[in-house]
C-alpha cells in the first residue's frame, strides 16, 4: 500500500469537468510523486481557468482562510499522512502550523527565495513578514530547498528541481543568429521583471524580436508589436521547445529566482541566456548564462557578443551536466520517504 501524502499548495486551481488546472508548472509535481504516493492536494479555489492539467483527481479547493484551515484539520481526522509544502506563504503558513500543533509530520520544499519575493512586492514590509513567516517554519519543519541560498544556512536537504524528459536532449537544432531573436517563457508578474525589460528594449534602436510564451490573459496581448509577440501559456512540450529553437537568446529578466527551470530547458536546446546581476546566484558552474546590468547599454552588449561568439558559446554549453526530472523526482521522493 503507497503512504499518504497530501501537498499544501498556495496556488489556486481551477476546475473542469472532472479535471483539476493550475497555472503554475511547478505545481504539477504531485504527478509525479503519485508513483510513489496516495497524493491529495489541498489548495486554494480558482474560479477562472488555469492552463495546466493535473493528473492527481483527490483535490480539495478552499474558497478562504477557514475553508483552507479546516480543509487541513479534516484532513488531520481521516487519514494519517506525511505532509508537503511547496512555499511559504500566508495560506500555507496558517497550514503548517495548525498542523504542527496536530503533531503531524509537515515537509516544507522551497523553490524560490521568499525574502526577495516578498521585497519586490511588498518592499521591506513584505520581506520583515517573510522572515517572521520562515522564522517560525523553519522550528516547526523539515526544510528542503532548492539550494543553500534559500534555506539561509538553516539545517535541511537540497534537492534540483528540473523538467527535463528526454525529449528535451533530441533532435536539437542550430539557431539562426542573423537577427536578434530572444524569448522569455514564464509569467506575467513584476517580480519577473518582465515589464521592466521591455522598458529596456524600448530604449533600443537596433531591430529585435522578443518572443513572450506564458500571457495567462487576454489584456497582456496590449504588449504586441512590430518587435514584440506575446503567446499564451504553452502546456505541449513539443510546442515549447519549438519555441525554444525558433530564437537564438533566451533572457530571464527576474529580480528573483531559486532555481528556475526554464534556465535548465534554454540549456537543454544550447541557448544562450542573457540575466541580469539579481539573480547571479543561479549561474553557478553553468556555461553559457551570461549576467547583464539592468540598462540598455550593457545589455546589447552582452546581446552583441553573444551573436558574435555563438558557435563557441554553444560548444561550451554542450558541457554542461543538466539535472533531469527522473532523478529529481527520486531524489525528492528519497527524502519525503524517510
Amino acid at each position: 500500500m503507497k503512504k499518504k501524502l497530501t501537498v499544501i499548495s498556495n496556488e489556486r486551481f481551477s476546475k473542469k469537468g472532472n479535471n483539476f488546472f493550475c497555472d503554475n508548472i511547478a505545481e504539477t509535481l504531485p504527478d509525479d510523486l503519485e508513483k510513489n504516493f496516495d497524493v491529495k492536494i489541498i489548495c486554494r479555489y480558482a474560479s477562472s481557468d488555469r492552463a495546466h492539467q493535473l493528473k492527481v483527481s483527490n483535490i480539495k479547493r478552499s474558497k478562504n482562510f477557514l475553508s483552507y484551515a479546516a480543509d487541513i484539520f479534516n484532513s488531520v481526522k481521516i487519514q494519517k499522512s506525511t505532509y508537503l509544502a511547496l512555499s511559504i506563504s500566508p495560506y500555507t503558513f496558517l497550514g503548517i502550523l495548525l498542523l504542527y500543533f496536530l503533531k503531524q509530520k509537515t515537509i516544507v520544499y522551497l523553490r524560490s527565495d521568499g525574502y526577495e519575493e516578498y521585497k519586490s512586492k511588498f518592499g521591506l514590509i513584505g520581506k520583515f513578514i517573510y522572515h517572521l513567516m520562515f522564522s517560525i517554519i523553519s522550528k516547526t519543519s523539515e526544510l528542503i530547498g532548492c539550494n543553500d541560498r534559500v534555506l539561509k544556512n538553516l539545517k535541511g536537504k537540497i534537492v534540483y528541481p528540473s523538467t527535463l524528459t528526454d525529449e528535451w536532449f533530441l533532435n536539437k537544432k542550430p539557431a539562426e543568429v542573423k537577427t536578434i531573436r530572444m524569448l522569455y517563457v514564464g509569467r506575467m508578474r513584476v517580480e519577473k521583471g518582465i515589464f521592466s525589460f521591455i522598458k529596456i528594449l524600448n530604449e533600443n534602436k537596433k531591430p529585435f524580436l522578443l518572443s513572450i510564451v506564458g500571457a495567462d490573459s487576454e489584456k497582456y496581448r496590449s504588449l504586441e508589436n512590430e518587435n514584440i509577440k506575446v503567446y499564451g501559456v504553452k502546456t505541449n512540450t513539443k510546442d515549447l521547445i519549438n519555441l525554444y529553437d525558433q530564437h537564438n537568446v533566451f533572457v530571464l529578466p527576474s529580480f528573483t529566482e531559486g532555481h528556475p527551470m526554464v534556465v535548465l530547458e534554454a540549456l537543454a536546446r544550447e541557448r544562450p541566456i542573457i540575466i541580469f546581476k539579481e539573480i547571479e546566484h543561479i549561474v553557478k558552474d553553468k556555461k553559457g548564462i551570461f549576467v547583464s546590468d539592468r540598462n540598455t547599454e550593457n545589455f546589447f552588449q552582452k546581446l552583441d557578443y553573444i551573436l558574435d561568439n555563438y558557435q563557441d558559446i554553444c560548444s561550451k554549453i554542450k558541457e554542461n551536466k543538466l539535472p533531469t526530472k527522473k532523478q529529481f523526482v527520486s531524489e525528492l521522493t528519497s527524502h519525503i520517504s524517510l
